[in-house]
């Protein structure tokens, strides 16, 4: 693939790249560049907005490029301030240890392990003795910290900043510094740190990386970015029919965005989508690329699934050893509430379903010998249970 074909791909879905002059002439060099892609593990699971920039390091790699994702660990400790109107809750030790572990497990449904470098920064964070990171401090000045956003509506609303703060983007350009990244990816959000991290290349007497930047998924509320907090997102680890019914209920304005950034749909078959889409609104057409983008995100994710597959929640026998569960009970168990109080809520709404028949009694009992019972709890919850035989 020569130069030009490399940018067209490269470039395809990204929403700053700074420079593409740069890119183009470190694509032009006889080596494998180094690509970094930097995650705070600050939760167990990624859902499909943080896969955005995972297909684009994905690339790389299938264009022969190294992949360094990094793991900060150390970086987890004080959160990345960028978009947050408050200091972010330290991480235990064992809690970035755990998020770590899995988020990597789901990290290989899009990376190939060929090409790819797991680094983790407090193999080098943690030895940075006091005169070399006030070496690293006095590259910069307040007033250039204070042209990040985020520090700068704190400092005029008057907010808290704590000083540790300040420090985040120093760590995330000292990682590139001694990792002698050509190129880093990251969100919008990263314009001020992964720019910064340039400057401080230079100032180590290195080639600046070039920064990539990609647009921030919009959850399936269709305002918000997409976020397990909100409860507007597509896990990696949802069932098929989870992922069907959440992508079948967002808003059609979604459907561009989620194509591009989320799929293997070449560009010019996306292109030809939105022009059809712009050209014939139409209700049928719509629910058919629908359709489209979820057979291909379902392929990826769950390559061997179906659409009408769900989660499975497996019941130990000795548990109930008449093969019977009450429908509070297992509503409960499945993690579809969080009390008895509202799990009855659910029933008295008419939101509970077996095998898609309506349950009204609260005192209704699953008969589990059956075999496989679908439980359903409102549109998007939906759970498969199955009993263990001992």
């Amino acid at each position: 693939m020569n130069i030009d074909e490399q940018i067209k791909l490269i470039t395809w879905g990204v929403e700053e790249i700074i420079t593409l002059k740069e890119l183009k002439e470190k694509l032009s060099k006889s080596r494998p560049l180094q690509i970094k892609l930097g995650v705070d593990p600050t939760a167990p699971d990624i859902h499909l907005g943080h896969t955005v920039v995972l297909r684009k390091l994905r690339q790389f790699q299938d264009l022969g490029h190294e992949a360094l994702l990094l793991i900060g660990s150390f970086t987890s400790q004080i959160g990345d301030p960028s978009g947050k109107s408050k200091t972010r809750p330290a991480l235990s030790n064992s809690d970035i240890e755990h998020n770590s572990k899995t988020y990597l497990d789901q990290v290989y449904k899009i990376l190939s392990k060929d090409r790819l470098k797991i680094v983790n920064n407090s193999d080098w964070l943690n030895s940075l003795t006091l005169k070399e990171t006030l070496k690293l401090l006095s590259q910069a000045t307040m007033s250039k910290l204070l042209e990040h956003n985020t520090f700068k509506d704190r400092f005029e609303q008057a907010g808290s900043i704590r000083m540790h703060e300040f420090i985040y983007p120093f760590l995330q350009a000292y990682d590139s510094i001694h990792l002698k990244a050509d190129i880093e990816l990251g969100g919008t959000d990263q314009l001020f740190n992964i720019a910064f991290g340039r400057e401080m290349q230079k100032e180590y007497a290195q080639k600046p990386q070039v920064a990539l930047l990609l647009p921030i998924l919009a959850g399936t509320d269709g305002v918000q970015k997409m976020s397990k907090s909100l409860n507007n997102y597509i896990g990696v680890t949802d069932s098929p029919k989870t992922m069907t019914q959440k992508i079948l209920n967002m808003p059609d304005k979604n459907i561009i965005s989620y194509l591009k950034l989320l799929t293997t749909i070449p560009r010019e078959e996306v292109l030809e989508i939105e022009k059809n889409m712009n050209q014939n609104p139409d209700t049928d057409y719509i629910l058919q690329i629908k359709h489209i983008l979820i057979d291909n995100i379902i392929s990826i994710y769950h390559p061997d699934g179906d659409k009408s597959d769900t989660d499975k929640l497996e019941i130990k026998l000795s548990d109930h050893p008449e093969g019977l569960i009450g429908i509070i009970d297992a509503i409960i168990l499945a993690n579809f509430a969080k009390s008895k109080r509202e799990a009855f809520q659910y029933i008295q709404n008419g939101a509970v379903k077996i095998q898609n028949n309506p349950v009204k009694d609260r005192n209704y009992q699953i008969d589990l010998k059956t075999g496989p019972v679908l439980l359903t709890v409102g549109k998007k919850k939906f759970i498969t249970l199955y009993v263990i035989y001992p």
